[in-house]
C-alpha cells in the first residue's frame, strides 16, 4: 500500500485547520463533510493516540449522523440529497463494525432498508448484497442460502477485488472458523488492491486501517467465531472482543 501513514503528520495539521469548521458549519459545506470529518479524525487521532476509545467515539459519530440523515430525509425528503440514503450508505455498516457498534449497525440496516426497499429486492450490485447479508446475519431476516455463491459468482468478473467478501460472510452464516481464514486473506488482499491509487480507497485513511475487513472481522466475532488477524492495517486492540 502506499505510504500515506509516512505523510499524516503533514495532512493532520492542515485538516484540523479546516475540520472543525467543517463540524460547526456542515450545513454550508454539505453533509459529506460531516462524514467525512469524524471517519478521518478516527483513522488520524488512532495513529497520533494510539487510543481505540477515540476511534471507535468518531466511526460512532459517522454512524449516529447518517442515521440523522435517514430520519430527516423521512421527515422531508427534500432536505437531504438522495445521494446521502440510498444504498451506497451501505459502507456506513462497516464503520459500525469497525467501532464494536453492533446496535449501530442493526440500525442502518433497518434505515437502508425502509428507504431502500424496491432497490434491494432488484439491485444486484455490492451495496445491495451486503446489505441484504447484513440483515440475514443481524436482523435474521429471511434470505436464500444460495445468495452467498450468487454473490461470489457476480463478482468473479466484474468484482474481484471484493469477492472474497462473500464466502467471508456465507463462513459466518455457517460458523465455519477455517472457510472465515480462507476468505479473509483474499479480503485483505482486496482491500490492498482498493487502496492503490485511482482505486476505491486510494490516498484515504483506509490505506492506515482496513475498516471494512475490521467491521467484516468483527462481525464473526461478534457471531461467535474464534477468529483474528495479524495484518498491520487491523490494530489489535480495535478487534471485537467477543470470543
Amino acid at each position: 500500500m502506499p505510504d500515506l501513514i509516512n505523510r499524516l503528520d503533514d495532512i493532520l495539521p492542515r485538516e484540523y485547520r479546516v475540520l472543525p469548521i467543517a463540524i460547526k458549519h456542515f450545513e454550508e459545506l454539505g453533509d459529506g463533510a460531516i462524514l467525512y470529518v469524524h471517519r478521518f479524525l478516527a483513522v488520524a487521532e488512532y495513529v497520533k493516540t494510539n487510543d481505540a476509545d477515540i476511534f471507535r467515539s468518531h466511526m460512532v459519530k459517522v454512524v449516529e449522523y447518517q442515521i440523522k440523515l435517514f430520519d430527516r430525509f423521512i421527515k422531508d425528503p427534500n432536505s437531504v440529497s438522495d445521494s446521502f440514503v440510498d444504498v451506497s450508505s451501505f459502507d456506513n455498516i462497516f464503520d459500525a463494525l469497525a467501532a464494536g457498534s453492533i446496535e449501530g449497525a442493526k440500525e442502518l440496516i433497518k434505515y437502508i432498508f425502509a428507504v431502500n426497499e424496491k432497490e434491494l429486492q432488484k439491485g444486484q450490485d455490492f451495496p445491495e448484497y451486503i446489505t441484504k447479508i447484513a440483515g440475514i446475519l443481524l436482523l435474521d431476516h429471511k434470505e436464500d442460502s444460495a445468495i452467498f455463491d450468487k454473490m461470489h459468482d457476480r463478482f468473479q468478473k466484474k468484482y474481484k477485488s471484493v469477492q472474497a467478501y462473500a464466502y467471508a460472510l456465507k463462513a459466518i452464516y455457517l460458523k465455519n472458523e477455517e472457510l472465515f481464514n480462507g476468505a479473509f486473506k483474499e479480503v485483505l488482499k482486496g482491500h490492498a488492491f482498493l487502496c492503490r491509487t485511482g482505486q476505491e480507497f486510494g490516498d484515504s485513511e483506509d490505506e492506515i486501517i482496513a475498516i471494512w475487513p475490521l467491521g467484516l472481522l468483527n462481525l464473526a466475532r461478534y457471531k461467535g467465531l474464534n477468529v483474528t488477524s495479524d495484518s498491520p492495517y487491523i490494530p489489535q486492540d480495535l478487534i471485537y472482543n467477543n470470543v
